[in-house]
């Protein structure tokens, strides 16, 4: 059975987690990881948002659980949202030289940027449940999105893929194997089937397993996920916190 050595989403009370940075870390170690990242939501969110100001806080108390804790090491990265049809992400170049990391993904009621995306992130979403024609367009659209950002940004690996948004797996993992950009297997909200694993392995695409803890307890317990990958027949060459830790574009 897999093992995770780090996990690399979880979410603070600084967003709207549970838990505090310290008591995520306590947990961390105490479930035996060697890494875990403070992952909390950029800030175009409208309710979820960490507060600008709050990501240099969050940098210098990070900071100092590194400098005391011995046998962890906490890496500081953000949840980005999409907010645009060209794959924009809602932080600028002087939060991004401040992340170990980052995220992208979608995620409703995002700030988008300007009124065609909401009409086609948002409008488009909800129509296509009642109106199936145009389903396709609509996966279309959210599809250049998410290839576009990791075209754009140095981002680590897309957050719980098709969850918010149905995209068309088999054109994201083509892009994120050329740029190395993972997918991710999550825990709390995963959308992948065991065929889209297997169909983004063939493409060349790898995975990082992890559990988008909201609570404490939560954190590192990645059991569904890794039963899901095992099915698939990944092994540990395909998934990037499994018997080592990962490293992640900058």
């Amino acid at each position: 059975m897999f093992k995770i050595m780090g996990d690399y989403h979880t979410h603070t009370t600084y967003s709207h987690g549970k838990g505090s940075i310290l008591e995520n870390v306590i947990e961390a170690r105490r479930q035996g990881l060697s890494e875990i990242a403070i992952t909390d939501h950029g800030p175009e969110h409208f309710t979820f948002g960490v507060r600008r100001d709050d990501f240099k806080r969050m940098k210098e108390e990070i900071d100092q659980i590194n400098a005391s804790s011995q046998g962890i090491k906490v890496l500081f990265g953000v949840e980005c949202n999409i907010v645009s049809g060209d794959g924009t992400i809602d932080i600028d170049d002087r939060m991004l030289d401040m992340m170990d990391f980052v995220i992208a993904g979608f995620h409703m009621l995002s700030k988008m940027r300007n009124f065609s995306d909401y009409v086609n992130f948002y409008a488009r979403h909800y129509s296509a449940r009642l109106i199936k024609p145009m389903t396709q367009t609509n996966i279309d659209i959210n599809t250049r999105a998410i290839v576009e950002a990791m075209k754009k940004y140095p981002i680590g690996f897309i957050s719980h893929p098709s969850a918010r948004m149905s995209v068309d797996i088999v054109e994201v993992a083509k892009v994120a194997a050329a740029t190395g950009t993972y997918l991710e297997i999550n825990e709390k909200g995963n959308e992948l089937s065991v065929q889209d694993i297997v169909r983004s392995k063939e493409l060349g695409a790898r995975f990082i397993i992890n559990s988008d803890a909201h609570r404490v307890d939560a954190v590192g317990r990645v059991e569904k996920s890794v039963a899901l990958a095992e099915a698939a027949g990944l092994t540990m060459d395909d998934i990037v916190n499994v018997g080592k830790l990962p490293t992640f574009r900058r």
